[in-house]
């Protein structure tokens, strides 16, 4: 009988997947001894990358793809850390604008790198012919899955 996982790219591209958010957990770890989640990690760099936009939860759920709950609980473990603060625009009094601190942005800084250098390795890992095949297949699989 034929093994299932040899079958399917899916299985290889969950591998994969596992492989390197292990690879980049390692790497974080290393650097904040274990005192940073790595979906800290992840917030702490996309507001110092968005630095010149006004980013609510609203925001964040749908750029990391996850629930409400799940957002008030990354934020609320943030704020608790003194990484990040919410502001009430003038605009409009409802809306929080989540913004980073000065422990935010140092800490953000050094998470960028840990990622900056995780990319680095990965790319590393392929020739610029393989990066250019790869990316086009990954992007052809996620627009058919999209418009399915």
């Amino acid at each position: 009988m034929e093994n299932v996982e040899k079958r399917f790219v899916g299985f290889d591209l969950k591998k994969t997947h596992w492989c390197i958010k292990n690879f980049i957990n390692q790497e974080l770890d290393k650097e904040f001894h274990g005192e940073l989640a790595p979906s800290d990690a992840q917030l702490l760099s996309f507001l110092m990358r968005n630095q010149d936009k006004d980013t609510t939860g609203s925001d964040l759920c749908l750029y990391f793809k996850i629930s409400k709950a799940t957002c008030s609980e990354n934020l609320h473990r943030a704020l608790e850390k003194g990484l990040i603060a919410l502001k009430t625009p003038e605009c409009d009094r409802r809306q929080k604008v989540v913004v980073l601190t000065k422990k935010g942005r140092e800490v953000a800084e050094k998470a960028d790198k840990v990622f900056l250098s995780c990319q680095k390795f990965l790319d590393d890992c392929l020739s610029e012919e393989e990066r250019i095949t790869l990316k086009g297949c990954l992007e052809k699989i996620r627009k058919d899955i999209e418009n399915r």
